[in-house]
């Protein structure tokens, strides 16, 4: 280890080491790979060998790796921001097709973008879970604890809460994640966790089920908008995928969720719910 003073007896005299030098070695260095990958990246995008290609697996890794390396840089500009300034100039367009679900049709795709572009000042992707970098991974995870813990240590049937459980659930390689940033400091507001998956009864009967395992959002932006802005988009996309219903969990004593749901959203009970489970959660349904 490194010692933090150095003494030197002949000279009567030490030295301190200071730390925050060290810092800003280290955030140097980190910035000039951030930028050695924004050039790369982009000479790569540009070429002709990736033109017209439409593979958003790739591209959403690759903005994984340069989130990654710009949070931990000392850059003051957004991530978007720092990204152009680093000579990727027409990356604010090349992100936001990337960060978007493909839906079949152009109108759809549209559709879905105006309904994510009508709340300003925020900046969204969808990334799948499998795709989900640590740092954003963590991040959605500690949200997550930080609203609904104490809800699943005190649930008998759902508890407690498993942080490693929930890692699982928003990596798992069905899994959709809408992630929702500020566009000014890059903070997340929240996010919305779905699969789209058949739900199958008998050999007769089998749904195309749309399930929202998770709906989370930051507590200083709460009651602006921005839970019915996910759930718009869930609900366009389940639409344009053909899905059956929406359906998702809530705990019985989560009122203020419940409210949204029921009244905000026009969600109504299931009516497969059973009864034993009533006092601990319910589930939520909307017919499409």
């Amino acid at each position: 280890q490194r010692p933090s003073l150095y003494f030197f007896p002949f000279l009567m005299s030490c030295a301190t080491v200071c730390p925050q030098d060290d810092e800003k070695d280290i955030a140097g260095g980190n910035t000039s790979k951030f930028h050695k990958m924004v050039t790369m990246s982009q000479k790569l995008y540009s070429s002709e060998a990736f033109k017209g290609k439409d593979d958003r697996s790739k591209r959403r890794k690759l903005v994984a790796r340069l989130r990654g390396l710009y949070q931990d840089t000392n850059i003051s500009e957004t991530f978007a921001e720092a990204v152009v300034k680093a000579g990727w100039l027409d990356f604010q367009q090349w992100l936001r097709e990337t960060n978007t679900i493909k839906l079949d049709s152009d109108d759809d795709q549209k559709k879905l973008t105006e309904i994510l572009d009508s709340k300003k000042d925020i900046n969204w992707s969808f990334v799948d879970g499998p795709d989900l970098h640590e740092t954003t991974l963590n991040s959605l995870v500690a949200l997550t604890s930080s609203l609904m813990k104490t809800f699943y240590d005190a649930s008998p049937n759902l508890g407690p809460w498993n942080s490693a459980k929930m890692v699982e659930e928003l990596s798992n390689e069905k899994s959709h994640c809408l992630i929702l940033r500020s566009d000014k400091d890059d903070e997340f507001i929240g996010y919305v966790c779905f699969r789209i998956e058949a739900n199958i009864i008998s050999v007769q009967e089998e749904y195309l089920e749309f399930y929202v395992y998770e709906l989370m959002i930051k507590d200083s932006y709460q009651r602006k908008g921005y839970g019915e802005l996910l759930m718009n988009a869930c609900e366009h996309i389940a639409t344009c995928k053909l899905c059956d219903y929406i359906e998702l969990t809530v705990f019985t004593s989560n009122t203020a969720a419940m409210k949204f749901y029921r009244k905000g959203m026009h969600y109504e009970f299931d009516k497969g719910e059973l009864d034993e489970y009533k006092h601990d959660y319910r589930i939520l349904t909307k017919i499409l």
